[in-house]
């Protein structure tokens, strides 16, 4: 299997075809299904693999849908290092910290050295665009319809499917702060959804 630091990727598509050729990742094209079996031979995997070496999973054909299932992406340390492109993911974290809570420089000499590092805050402010890939199907009140994506039943007791780890947004009318929660989302029904919020979450405390 190849360790190496792969090229930069723009999107999920280019990343797949670069783990796959790096023998990162395997295609199951045999039919599954979304409930409870993709969970089991993801984490059959995952067990009989050594450690940080198990693939990353791309199911082809899930049942009753045609969008493909990814799974196990972030499942090693290596190919996280290579998503992030980086050597060690300690130091990633201290240059987010450096980037998000800088020490405040003293003097003009000091205020001169620090200009590399705050002009690498130019490329982490978003972008407002009219169009996005993201907007090429665009579905609004009635012709939404969640059940078209496979999202997946990973346990048993799960009395539903479950978005494990999505993204939550919220925006502070006040001090206009904006505020992003990796939470579990539960599907309802085909046009419902019911975020578990936890009391410590910023989303969930805007709310109250």
């Amino acid at each position: 299997m190849n360790n190496t630091i792969m090229m930069h990727a723009d999107h999920l598509a280019e990343f797949v075809s670069n783990f796959e050729e790096a023998g990162l990742l395997v295609r199951i094209s045999s039919p599954v299904e979304t409930q409870l079996e993709i969970a089991a031979i993801t984490e059959q995997v995952v067990k009989a693999s050594p450690p940080d070496s198990a693939p990353a999973l791309l199911f082809d054909q899930v049942a009753g849908h045609k969008i493909p299932v990814l799974t196990n992406l972030y499942g090693s340390l290596p190919r996280l290092m290579q998503i992030l492109r980086t050597d060690a993911l300690d130091s990633m974290a201290d240059r987010v910290a450096g980037l998000l809570s800088p020490d405040l420089p003293e003097g003009w000499l000091d205020s001169l050295k620090m200009i590399p590092q705050f002009s690498q805050l130019l490329n982490v402010k978003p972008r407002i665009v009219k169009t996005a890939s993201c907007q090429q199907v665009v579905k609004l009140g009635r012709d939404v319809n969640l059940s078209e994506f496979p999202l997946l039943t990973c346990w048993p007791e799960e009395q539903s499917p479950t978005i494990t780890a999505a993204q939550i947004i919220t925006f502070d009318p006040e001090t206009k702060a904006r505020f992003v929660n990796a939470r579990p989302i539960q599907v309802i029904s085909d046009q419902q959804l019911a975020i578990r919020w936890s009391q410590h979450d910023a989303g969930y405390q805007l709310l109250q």
